[in-house]
């Protein structure tokens, strides 16, 4: 009894101390906490500033600056709608409130509403018609919406107004390679990265641009900078490895791709290349290793079944070959590489019959499939059905004149032995 005496005690004056002082420090208490949300919001750390903004929101619901905070946050955190609702509070308590327009149009526009987004820029326009921010993100809209023409002229005149926003001219860039006016697109994006060296985006547009004009070494440049500048730029080292390969380096993309791995060890794209390169390399042990990671990150994959069939059968290993390509075809049952892998393979071990079941499937869906027919006649001719084998060659003839001669030829061959 004493001890709940003496805590009823204490508390009381707690809150008569703090009660005391409270009008007092009200305001210099929400300053400090404004000033320690501002700080969150810089730093993008959304977990932080989300409470406090509620807090700020809950003692001063009428605020339009601890509205905008609230609207602002939720709008990063892809709470669109909430953020709506704060954001037109803040408009609301104050109708000039610039940010608040651009911000909800953004939430709409993520929402992909381009007929409340533009309402919203347009209304703001309309009292900040020399607002470079507004010109800007109208032209985003009307790239958005496929409107390039229109887009290009709002952006040149945010530009007029703001001629040092790299951001700008990154999306003229985007514009004009989405009109495929490259040349133009890529002098856009080197004037961002002009103003802005570590634009990582323009850099590697840049990059894009290059493979397009088939310029490899300035393509090669952009993305190892596109990596320099940021690390987890997956799509960065998938183009990197690319353009290794298409130059036959298959080293240097097999170090590109383990360092993709690196940076995600779930990267389907980079197994499969990592598998692609092992098998190019005569490394079959590699490729399995890949291609059974591929499996266990998706499991329907057909194309990582075929490959992981090719890689057993560099080993000799028949049956596992055979088990993996009809794996492809639970995958996708008219899959033509895992159907045409299993008529090579059981004719490469005198499954003569399985082999034609699997070559007469790609005939059934294909009829003029001249490679079928080669091989259902070369087939006959392991069987000793020559007959067989010369009407598939009449076949033959009517569709591809090279392959007809190459089995004419295998023909006389066999009837040569006969005699």
């Amino acid at each position: 009894m004493k001890i709940s005496f003496l805590f009823k005690t204490v508390f009381a004056v707690i809150v008569f101390t703090a009660g005391f002082g409270y009008c007092q420090n009200q305001e210099s208490n929400m300053e400090s906490i404004e000033k320690i949300l501002k700080s969150h919001i810089a730093s993008n750390d959304w977990q932080q500033a989300q409470p406090l903004s509620r807090k700020l929101v809950a003692k001063e619901p009428d605020n339009p600056d601890y509205n905008f905070y609230l609207g602002f946050i939720l709008n990063n955190i892809k709470d669109y709608d909430k953020a709506i609702k704060f954001l037109k509070k803040a408009i609301e308590l104050k109708p000039d409130y610039l940010a608040c327009y651009d911000q909800i149009a953004l939430a709409y526009q993520q929402m992909k509403d381009y007929k409340e987004a533009f309402k919203y820029i347009e209304q703001a326009l309309n009292n900040y018609p020399e607002s470079a921010v507004l010109l800007h993100h109208k032209g985003v809209l009307l790239f958005e919406t496929k409107q390039y023409d229109e887009s290009v002229r709002y952006l040149k005149m945010a530009l007029d107004i703001a001629p040092s926003n790299a951001n700008s001219y990154y999306m003229l860039g985007l514009v004009y390679k989405n009109k495929n006016e490259l040349d133009n697109a890529l002098d856009n994006f080197l004037k961002a990265i002009e103003l802005n060296s570590q634009f990582t985006e323009a850099h590697f547009e840049v990059g894009e641009i290059s493979i397009a004009k088939q310029d490899l070494d300035t393509a090669e440049k952009s993305f190892q900078k596109v990596i320099e500048l940021d690390p987890q730029y997956q799509l960065a080292y998938l183009r990197l490895g690319k353009i290794y390969l298409d130059r036959n380096n298959k080293r240097k993309a097999g170090e590109i791709y383990y360092n993709l791995l690196s940076v995600n060890p779930k990267s389907v794209e980079a197994l499969m290349a990592i598998g692609g390169i092992s098998l190019d390399l005569q490394e079959p042990v590699s490729a399995i290793v890949a291609y059974q990671d591929v499996i266990g990150l998706d499991p329907k994959n057909a194309d990582a079944y075929v490959n992981l069939g090719i890689a057993y059968s560099l080993k000799g290993e028949n049956d596992k070959e055979i088990e993996s390509y009809l794996k492809a075809l639970e995958c996708k049952p008219d899959y033509v590489p895992a159907i045409v892998n299993l008529g090579l393979a059981n004719q490469k071990i005198e499954k003569y019959d399985e082999a034609l079941k699997y070559y007469n499937k790609i005939l059934g869906m294909y009829p003029n499939d001249a490679m079928a027919l080669y091989k259902i006649g070369e087939v006959y001719l392991l069987q000793n059905k020559i007959e067989q084998a010369e009407e598939i060659n009449n076949r033959l003839g009517k569709i591809d004149p090279d392959s007809y001669a190459r089995l004419k030829f295998l023909i006389q061959s066999a009837k040569d032995e006969q005699r």
